[in-house]
């Protein structure tokens, strides 16, 4: 699903851009409400995006994995982070109690919660999440790109919930009509299952592709239309795919996709040691995470590999191109102690 743009660009260019982006989201808000339906012919949804499906919360360690939602720092995109908390804090509550708490300051990524928000209960009956929080919840006021930020973090957060499509905001234990912008609450939302949601394209075009936020290293995951390998080619390699808010760097190297009996060729070459290796290794994830989506995404496709100068490689840069690899990488997407162990 996607979020209202409001970049604070001042050539004119910028603001033409702004405009039209905006229309997009406009477009998107409304799909946020009706779900996305999935047609016959696609896999199942979950296995699509594993960052927006159920987590897994049986860790044998003392900790388990969580996913937060966080705008960036112009509230143009949702940013998946994974944190681990204590195994015996209140499941599924502590999730949106670590929402309000906000990101890590290092991260350099916006709540989409007023941090005086409570969570008063989280409660799951069947497929519904029926989420209590106290009044302090509208204390932003107003503003469309806050409260937009707001409804679609929680909506993303409840979705790793195992089991559950619906989610119910109360505030202080009733029902409300309406947030101040105007969004309808008093009927369970159905939670979406794009994040980030650019594409105009009907759902059952789409896949999840997986984008650096530029200056940030974060993976983003941003729905685009491809139903073959040509067509993401061609989207991977268009200008504006990137909208100026995604690192660009494969419009820098080259690079090509082809199919072989069910499996997805990705060609690399030499190009790729032109980049500044932090540059080089956000390319090789987005491209590599993005394609192993595609094949997830599309029946008749069994798997992929890659090519560096002609030679199948198992690694660049030390990122392991497996499969397995990639789906573990994903279920962590954006690690908080990953990225502190990096900074």
């Amino acid at each position: 699903m996607c979020c209202r743009n409001q970049l604070s660009l001042i050539t004119k260019a910028s603001i033409a851009a702004r405009l039209i982006a905006m229309l997009i989201l406009i477009l998107a808000a409304v799909v946020f409400t009706t779900g996305c339906p999935r047609d016959s012919g696609e896999k199942e949804a979950d296995s699509q995006d594993i960052d927006i499906g159920a987590m897994d919360t049986s860790e044998s360690s003392d900790q388990i994995p969580i996913r937060l939602y966080f705008y960036d720092r112009m509230a143009t995109v949702l940013v998946p982070v994974t944190r681990m908390v204590d195994k015996s804090l209140p499941y599924p509550k502590v999730i949106f109690d670590e929402m309000i708490e906000g990101p890590h300051a290092s991260m350099l990524l916006a709540r989409t919660i007023p941090e005086e928000t409570q969570v008063i209960s989280a409660v799951v009956e069947e497929d519904l999440l029926t989420l209590d929080l106290s009044r302090e919840v509208v204390s932003y006021g107003g503003g469309s790109t806050y409260e937009i930020g707001l409804v679609l973090s929680l909506e993303h957060a409840a979705k790793q919930i195992p089991g559950v499509t619906r989610l119910q905001i109360l505030i202080d234990g009733s029902k409300q009509d309406y947030l101040p912008e105007g969004t309808g609450i008093r009927a369970p939302m159905l939670v979406p299952v794009w994040v980030n949601n650019f594409d105009p394209a009907e759902d059952s075009k789409k896949i999840c592709a997986y984008f650096v936020l530029r200056n940030t290293g974060y993976l983003v995951p941003s729905s685009i239309a491809a139903e073959t390998p040509d067509e993401l080619y061609k989207k991977l390699t268009d200008e504006y795919t990137y909208g100026g808010i995604y690192e660009a760097g494969l419009l820098d190297i080259e690079f090509s996709l082809r199919e072989e009996k069910g499996t997805i060729v990705v060609s690399l070459d030499d190009s790729l040691m032109e980049l500044e290796r932090d540059k080089a290794v956000s390319v090789v994830k987005s491209l590599v995470f993005t394609v192993y989506s595609f094949v997830q995404s599309r029946v008749g496709f069994q798997g992929y590999r890659v090519e560096y100068n002609g030679e199948e490689v198992v690694t660049l840069f030390d990122v392991d191109l497996s499969m397995e690899s990639c789906a573990s990488s994903l279920a962590r997407i954006n690690s908080e102690e990953l990225y502190d162990s990096n900074r």
